[in-house]
């Protein structure tokens, strides 16, 4: 509309102060897998997510389900990065 097209070059952008424009609650922010929370995942290229994704061990006793997890995002982001999307990041 015009008045929607007026108004854009005046509106800025800013991360949110609470989340640092992570979208996730304070639990979720704390939350890391090996050395990147999940935001700091999120942030990273899919070829190397896929490479971190790929190194991280399972414990035994979770072995199960965090193997299904760990198997969906592996076929997932591989398929992401076989269609050229490699350079894009989750987030």
């Amino acid at each position: 509309s015009p008045l929607k097209e007026s108004v854009l070059p005046l509106l800025d952008t800013h991360d949110c102060i609470s989340c640092q424009g992570s979208r996730l609650n304070p639990l979720a922010r704390h939350v890391t897998i090996g050395s990147l929370s999940i935001s700091g995942l999120c942030k990273i290229a899919l070829d190397q997510a896929l490479d971190f994704i790929k190194k991280i061990s399972i414990p035994k006793e979770e072995h199960k389900t965090l193997t299904e997890i760990k198997e969906q995002l592996i076929s997932r982001i591989t398929f992401l990065c076989e269609v050229g999307l490699h350079y894009l990041s989750l987030d």
